[in-house]
């Protein structure tokens, strides 16, 4: 699968470069997670065009289920039209989930740590609840070994705001 993506990254950036009909700003792959960064809207159909392309070249098929848009920018309140993806709706949403983070439409690229937070807080509850007679320096090994790497994910990448560091500090 790997050799697969790679020949299907490579095949979409050289028919866009071809068809110079869009704008690449940004064309993130991780597994088989894709995500298209784009200056407008058109820009994006366009981009969604040549994808379709080249997975049709390579007898490959997206999931609508999990297709979403978002904006981010000075038009982000306003409503935009709707994209298609091989004649798919592709809905607009407030916030969208990349690699385990939450990035949230708006004026400005912004982050919601709220399910980081959630999630070291069960993982937290989940090692207490397992480990009630265990010695507590064990006890805390585990909690830092466990717990701290669920709120430390992509935290160095992620542009937070002070309030939202001072909302991770335990």
């Amino acid at each position: 699968m790997c050799s697969l993506m790679f020949y299907y990254s490579d095949t979409l950036v050289a028919n866009s470069r071809m068809s110079r009909k869009w704008f690449i700003l940004g064309c993130l792959f991780y597994a088989d997670d894709i995500m298209l960064l784009s200056p407008s809207v058109s820009g994006f159909q366009s981009m969604l065009d040549t994808c379709v392309a080249v997975t049709e070249k390579l007898s490959l098929k997206f999931n609508p289920v999990k297709l979403h848009c978002i904006s981010i920018g000075k038009f982000a309140s306003f409503h935009l039209p709707p994209v298609l993806l091989d004649s798919c709706h592709i809905p607009w949403v407030p916030m969208v989930k990349y690699l385990g983070v939450h990035v949230v439409s708006g004026r400005k690229l912004s982050f919601d740590i709220t399910p980081i937070k959630q999630a070291f807080f069960a993982a937290c509850d989940s090692i207490y609840a397992q480990a009630r007679g265990l010695d507590e320096p064990l006890h805390l090994s585990l909690q830092e070994s466990y717990c701290l790497p669920v709120l430390t994910h992509a935290v160095a990448a992620l542009n937070l705001s002070v309030r939202q560091e001072k909302k991770l500090m335990l």
